[in-house]
C-alpha cells in the first residue's frame, strides 16, 4: 500500500473499528457486522484510501475466516467491479474455514477466477511455506538466531497436565503441529508437546520419559519429513511409547499415529506397534470434529474408574 501519495511507512486501517479510543463503529455483535457490510457500499463510511489501493493491487486475506457472503461482499467492495470481470491482480484466501465452505469455494471457482484459495493448510502453514520459499531464494539473507543462555530450568519442558495427550513430532513439522494443537484446544482436548525441542541432557530426557509414562494418549506425527530423517529425538520418544504399550492390554488405546500428509502406512519408518494402531489423517494439522470427539471420548473413558 505504499505509493507517492502516502508516507514511506506502513499504514494501518482498523477495518472493523478499534475498541479503544471510544469508537462507536467497532464490530462486536452480529448486528454490528451487518452494519459493517452495509457500510462497504457507502461512499461516506468506506475507507476510500484503503479501497483505492486495493482496487488494483494483489490482496492477501490471511486468517480472516470470513463467512461465505461476507467474503463475497468484501472482495466485491475491494475490487469495485464485478468479480467475474478479468483483472490483472489476484487475491489469495488463506484460513481454516474457506475450504470447508463448499458454497464459497464453488462461487469463487465460477465467478471470481482471479481469487486463489490456499489448499495446503491454514494461515500458519501458508506463512511457513512463504518463509521457506523466501529462504530458498535468499539463502544469504537467512539470519542466524543465537541461543539465549539457559537459566536453571530453561532446558526443561513445561509441566504436562494430568491426563493430557502427548504429541511427538519432528521439529520440521512444528507449524502443522501448532495447527493441530489449536484445533484440539478448540474441542477441549488437553494437549502437550515440547515446543522448543531442546536436548538438554539427562534432566531433559528424564522429564520427557516421565511424560510419556504418564500421558493418557500418545500421538506420533508422521510425515514425509519424518520419513527423510532416520535419526532424531522424536524416534526415541516413539520407541519409549511403543515400549510402554508392551505392558498394556491390546484392548487399551494408547498410540494413535497421525499422518499430516499422504505418507503411506505400509511403507512408513515407524515402530511395528504403530502399524497395529488405527491411523488418523490430519492434512497439514487440520483435525476433523469426529476425530476430536473420538479423542475426548477416549480420555473420558480413561478417567472413569474401572470396576
Amino acid at each position: 500500500m505504499l505509493n507517492k501519495k502516502y508516507p514511506a511507512h506502513p499504514v494501518l486501517f482498523h477495518l472493523m473499528g478499534k475498541l479503544s479510543g471510544g469508537s462507536d463503529s467497532v464490530v462486536i455483535s452480529e448486528e454490528d457486522m451487518l452494519e459493517f457490510v452495509s457500510a462497504l457500499h457507502s461512499e461516506n463510511r468506506v475507507p476510500t484510501k484503503l479501497f483505492d489501493e486495493l482496487q488494483n493491487k494483489h490482496l492477501l486475506l490471511l486468517g480472516c475466516s470470513f463467512s461465505d457472503w461476507l467474503a463475497r461482499f468484501f472482495l466485491r467492495a475491494a475490487k469495485r467491479r464485478r468479480l467475474s470481470e478479468s483483472r490483472p491482480v489476484v487475491e489469495f484466501v488463506v484460513d481454516d474455514w474457506t475450504l470447508r465452505d463448499d458454497h464459497l469455494v464453488l462461487f469463487l471457482q465460477q465467478f471470481s477466477r482471479s481469487t486463489r484459495i490456499f489448499r495446503s493448510g491454514n494461515a500458519i502453514a501458508f506463512v511457513k511455506e512463504l518463509h521457506d520459499r523466501w529462504l530458498a531464494r535468499n539463502p544469504q539473507a537467512a539470519i542466524r538466531v543465537l541461543p539465549v543462555a539457559p537459566g536453571p530450568q530453561r532446558d526443561l519442558p513445561d509441566e504436562m497436565p494430568e491426563g493430557a495427550v502427548f504429541i511427538s513430532y519432528a521439529s520440521e513439522d512444528r507449524a502443522d503441529v501448532e495447527v493441530l494443537k489449536s484445533h484440539l484446544d478448540t474441542h477441549g482436548v488437553p494437549v502437550w508437546f515440547d515446543r522448543d525441542k531442546l536436548k538438554g541432557g539427562d534432566l531433559y530426557e528424564t522429564k520427557i520419559q516421565q511424560n510419556i509414562k504418564t500421558c493418557a494418549l500418545f500421538l506420533p506425527i508422521i510425515s514425509a519429513r519424518t520419513e527423510r530423517r532416520t535419526e532424531g529425538f522424536f524416534r526415541r520418544e516413539w520407541k519409549l511409547a511403543a515400549k510402554r504399550s508392551d505392558d498394556m492390554d491390546d484392548s487399551v488405546p494408547f498410540i494413535i499415529p497421525i499422518a499430516i500428509d499422504d505418507t503411506a502406512e505400509d511403507a512408513a519408518r515407524v515402530p511395528d506397534k504403530f502399524l497395529d494402531a488405527q491411523w488418523e489423517r490430519c492434512p497439514s494439522g487440520i483435525v476433523s470434529a469426529e476425530f476430536a470427539q473420538r479423542l475426548q471420548s477416549l480420555l473420558n473413558l480413561k478417567s472413569t474408574p474401572q470396576p
